[in-house]
């Protein structure tokens, strides 16, 4: 239920991104998704930190890995995603989503040393075929009625 509730507020976020024109550059819109996303899940933080003993230590081992998290899928990210959205909409924008799992492939095999296997490669391709389809422009095939509703207007290309 979490995750279908997540999986909405992603896509309306992206839908109402396209259609209402933020007027606060892209910097401090991006810097004002983050203090709000902060303030909503800062309770819940509190709430495992005093009740459940959770958190963390930051020490020399866990600076590294946040401050990572905190730059590449934190900020670089959100920054990528809305200049995508704001650039070539919502829909056209989440066809790349798909392409989480062949950077995770590729990531986990350089620095992870996971293996690459053959499932990994097909399914790979599969994806970048998939987007290439999806992203390709140029004339499409004109169905019978458009092509009749062409002709009777006059206009044809020949």
């Amino acid at each position: 239920l979490i995750m279908v509730a997540a999986v909405f507020s992603w896509g309306l976020f992206s839908v109402l991104l396209r259609r209402q024109a933020v007027p606060l550059p892209a910097l401090a819109f991006l810097t004002t998704q983050i203090l709000l996303g902060t303030l909503v899940i800062l309770p819940f933080y509190l709430v495992d930190l005093w009740f459940f003993k959770g958190g963390f230590e930051l020490s020399q081992d866990t600076a590294l890995p946040l401050l990572y998290f905190a730059i590449f899928p934190g900020i670089l990210a959100y920054a990528f995603w809305n200049h995508g959205v704001q650039t070539i909409g919502p829909t056209r924008s989440a066809i790349f989503m798909y392409l989480t799992p062949v950077f995770a492939s590729v990531l986990a095999t350089i620095f992870l040393g996971e293996s690459l296997g053959l499932f990994h490669v097909t399914g790979g391709l599969l994806i970048l075929a998939g987007l290439l389809l999806a992203t390709r422009t140029g004339r499409r095939a004109k169905t019978p009625a458009a092509a009749n509703a062409q002709n009777t207007t006059g206009d044809n290309d020949a």
